[in-house]
């Protein structure tokens, strides 16, 4: 038995199924700052030993914050964010993007060391750019155009910096990484281990399953005992998009992700299209 919530049963039957199949797994910056982040580790060898090939995606906006504060020289006034795009100057790319994104990289390529899986740690230039969405508005902030991808390994570890044609580096958001990703590959299943753990109606309680209708119903404000807003309002938003290539997308938590994904009855919500 893999933990109290999962059956012997339904652990070899989910595992059959999810066998071969490639699943992306984006974590923020916050997540990996939990002591749970290494329940997410110890899911992903479980995974990786039932040959499912892992799209391992981190976000850093913590992370960048904390740097900042620590390496700024303009340390006092809080970083400028925009529709929750972070405002990226020289300075902050310098001393607080890059350290940001050096740190997570070891940190989570240190919990695959020595382990009989085939790892390919992405680095900026392998995340190809072709310049910042809106030089002004963002500085150096940029959206995916190619990801170079070594299709022989089973896990990829990919972070949030890119680097254009003149090896200039910039901050990517890491939830268009995962778009990206599924243009570029047959993706079956995109997981986002989230604070919430899911999405939660008014009540405060998890949905366990929903549809693209159900999700576009919530981005309208349209869905009965569902209002969403902020950052959860434009995860959603990145879903419809995501359920254009994909047919399903999870929402979950660290210490949850085995439950959701090798029970019937799962433990985040599942939307499907």
């Amino acid at each position: 038995m893999i933990n109290p919530h999962i059956s012997h049963e339904e652990f070899e039957f989910y595992s059959q199924k999810h066998q071969g199949k490639k699943m992306i797994i984006k974590i923020s910056g916050t997540e990996l700052q939990k002591p749970e982040f290494l329940e997410l580790i110890d899911t992903i060898h479980l995974l990786l030993e039932n040959d499912i090939t892992i799209f391992l995606i981190f976000g850093g906006g913590i992370q960048i914050d904390q740097f900042y504060k620590q390496n700024s020289a303009t340390a006092e006034i809080p970083r400028v964010k925009i529709d929750g795009v972070g405002v990226t100057t020289p300075d902050i790319l310098k001393n607080a993007v890059q350290p940001a994104y050096k740190f997570l990289i070891q940190k989570i390529a240190h919990c695959f060391t020595d382990m009989p899986y085939s790892v390919n740690i992405l680095e900026p230039k392998d995340l190809q750019v072709q310049s910042c969405i809106d030089c002004k508005k963002f500085g150096f902030v940029a959206n995916p155009k190619y990801i170079n991808l070594d299709k022989s390994k089973a896990l990829h570890i990919i972070g949030f910096m890119g680097e254009d044609k003149n090896m200039q580096q910039y901050n990517v958001n890491a939830d268009e990484i995962a778009l990206s990703i599924t243009q570029q590959e047959e993706i079956d299943e995109v997981i986002f281990i989230t604070e919430t753990g899911g999405i939660l109606d008014n009540s405060g309680n998890i949905i366990s399953k929903t549809s693209k209708e159900g999700i576009q119903q919530m981005v309208n404000n349209t869905y009965k005992n569902v209002a969403v807003s902020g950052g959860m309002k434009k995860k959603c938003m990145e879903i419809l998009e995501l359920l254009h290539r994909v047919s399903r997308v999870t929402m979950t938590s660290s210490k949850k992700l085995k439950q959701e994904l090798f029970t019937t009855k799962g433990a985040g919500t599942l939307i499907i299209k």
